[in-house]
């Protein structure tokens, strides 16, 4: 609806592989994958040249503070469930220079 072409992976291994081919304009990850974590995911793509500089964001109910998200890069915004949803993907594009 709001004019994004959407791609679906379910594996995180896959994902990688996939934006090492297509060049996504962004990653959208859930923290709970199977295998490796969110946190994993987006610090994997921060770390390979060919990837860190395709935007990441984790979709969560955690605050960044949490336990489970020691070593997301500080620059991956969080998406929470709840309330909050919405602005926070809306500022997750902003930040991203998708709006």
């Amino acid at each position: 609806a709001c004019g994004y072409r959407v791609s679906n992976v379910e594996d995180p291994i896959q994902a990688l592989e996939y934006a090492v081919r297509t060049k996504p304009d962004m990653v959208m990850a859930s923290g709970l994958l199977p295998g490796l974590t969110g946190v994993d995911l987006a610090c994997a793509f921060h770390a390979m040249p060919v990837t860190k500089g395709i935007p990441v964001v984790l979709f969560t109910s955690y605050d960044r503070e949490h336990k489970s998200l020691e070593g997301l890069p500080a620059d991956v915004p969080i998406v929470k469930k709840g309330g909050s949803f919405s602005e926070d993907l809306a500022d997750a594009l902003f930040e991203s220079g998708l709006t």
